[in-house]
Formats: structure tokens, C-alpha cells, sequence
């Protein structure tokens, strides 16, 4: 692909929305999304994409605790579909298509929910006795040394930009709908 057939792809995209992608990109498969301090090993650290294996395995902690590599599996093919997502109103030419760019917002809170909830069933989830108050104490010891990386931040901030652009195209959109009918009501009248 040379410069002069890129620059229709930046000219209906626009450069922002590449760049945007590009860094979502970035901070999912490349920069460490969340990091885990263990006693005596060091510091665990986990792409976004890693964090959907762990999501992916039949139990988090032990995935945790092996680094296991494991695949992504359905959470991969959803993350693909996520980073899609805001360019699908380039090829669906419904108004509604625009609001693809909310996708990979939600699809990364979802995860995180997620993992979050997997944490605390992994500890073991609601409960009564003593055995909840020793799992509670591991669970609060456990998020403590439980950080966002710098790929988090920038995921964050990137599907923040393609949620804010699609919900304001979206609007934008609606305004045009409902000025057009109003317009043509004067003018019949």
C-alpha cells in the first residue's frame, strides 16, 4: 500500500479515527493493561488481549499464577468485532451504524466487570463463616496489588474519543432528521 492509496482510506476514515484505532490496537495487544505485584516472583503483567485469555480459562487464578498463555478464544473474536466496530457505518450506510463506536467502550467494560467478578467467585464469592473472612482478607490483598498499565489508559482513552464521536454524529444526524420535516411543513403551508 503506497502513501497515494492511503490517503483515501485517511480521507473516508478520517486521521483521527485511524489514529485512534491504531492506539487501541496498541494499548490492547502491545502495552501491559494490567499489572499484578506476587510476593516472591515479581510482577506479573498482562496485555488486554492476555487478560481475555485469562477470561477465556476455566480458572483465573491458576491462569494467573502459571502465566498461562492460554487462547483468547470467543473474547478474541468479540475483540476483533469490537475494533471494527466504529468504521462499520462506513460500509452500512444506516444512521444507526455511527453508534458502532460505542462498541469498544462497552466491550472493554464488560471485560473488566467480568474479571473483576471472576476475582472475587475465584476468593470465594458471598458467604458466611470464617472461611469468607479469610477469603475476604485474600480477596482485599489480591486488588491491592492489582494495577492498570499504560495500555488500560490508553484503551480507555481511545474508545472514550470513538464513543464521544459516535454518540455526537448520531445526535447530529437526528438533528438533521428532525429539521428537514419541519423545514418542508413551512414551506407547504
Amino acid at each position: 500500500l503506497s502513501l497515494h492509496d492511503a490517503l483515501p482510506i485517511s480521507a473516508k476514515c478520517g486521521t483521527a479515527n485511524l489514529v485512534a484505532g491504531g492506539l487501541l490496537i496498541l494499548g490492547w495487544y502491545v502495552l501491559t493493561a494490567l499489572a499484578i505485584q506476587v510476593p516472591f516472583t515479581g510482577k506479573l503483567t498482562f496485555t488486554f488481549y492476555q487478560v481475555l485469555g485469562l477470561l477465556n480459562s476455566s480458572n483465573l487464578l491458576e491462569a494467573m499464577d502459571r502465566n498461562a498463555a492460554s487462547g483468547a478464544g470467543i473474547y478474541g473474536l468479540l475483540a476483533l468485532l469490537a475494533l471494527a466496530a466504529p468504521f462499520v457505518h462506513l460500509v452500512w450506510k444506516d444512521k444507526r451504524a455511527v453508534l458502532g463506536g460505542l462498541v469498544p467502550l462497552i466491550f472493554m467494560l464488560i471485560v473488566w466487570i467480568m474479571i473483576g467478578h471472576g476475582m472475587h467467585s475465584a476468593f470465594g464469592g458471598p458467604g458466611a463463616g470464617p472461611e469468607s473472612e479469610l477469603g475476604r482478607q485474600a480477596e482485599q490483598e489480591a486488588m491491592s496489588a492489582i494495577s492498570w498499565g499504560f495500555g488500560a489508559y490508553l484503551s480507555f482513552l481511545a474508545s472514550i474519543y470513538f464513543a464521544a464521536t459516535a454518540v455526537k454524529r448520531f445526535l447530529q444526524f437526528r438533528a438533521a432528521d428532525t429539521a428537514i420535516p419541519a423545514t418542508s411543513s413551512r414551506a407547504t403551508a
